[in-house]
């Protein structure tokens, strides 16, 4: 590995949202203070190879509806919170996956399983990065693994 991963992710997190949801991602250095919010959306994922880590993304419950939705033309409101854990599941996915390409070019990758929730979590250990996306605050932990 020659670069820190948290060096890919500012890059990574707003080519991704630009490209995904036509958001406008800027880094900031304060903290995400929404994690014992009811409404708070998350997703996490288990780097598995070549590189091993654990990813999670929390962002309030309106920005993960609004990119959701930008992302796909729109919600149903019949099945808007699978519709957003089926989105934010595949923005983890797609982030861990070029973090791991960039990190190691030319090796095979492994990720575990996505998994999206919504309400409360405890804070990740580990680093933290945190970003503002459409004026909401979007936090990206990576907590290596023993």
């Amino acid at each position: 590995m020659t670069r820190d991963p948290t060096a890919y992710l500012e890059e990574l997190i707003a080519e991704i949202l630009e490209q995904l949801a036509f958001c406008e991602v800027e880094r900031k250095d304060r903290g995400f203070a929404g994690w014992s919010d009811e409404d708070l959306r998350w997703t996490e994922i288990a780097l598995l190879a070549p590189y091993t880590d654990h990813m999670t993304i929390a962002l309030p419950g309106e920005l993960a509806e609004m990119i959701a939705g930008d992302a796909w033309g729109g919600l149903d409101d019949d099945d808007q919170t699978l519709a957003v854990a089926d989105f934010l599941n595949e923005l983890i996915n797609t982030l861990a996956g070029q973090l791991l390409a960039r990190l190691n070019p030319g090796q095979p990758i492994s990720l575990g399983l996505p998994e999206a929730g919504r309400g409360p979590r405890e804070v990740p250990s580990g680093r933290s990065l945190y970003f503002d996306v459409e004026g909401q605050p979007l936090c990206v932990s990576l907590k290596h693994a023993a």
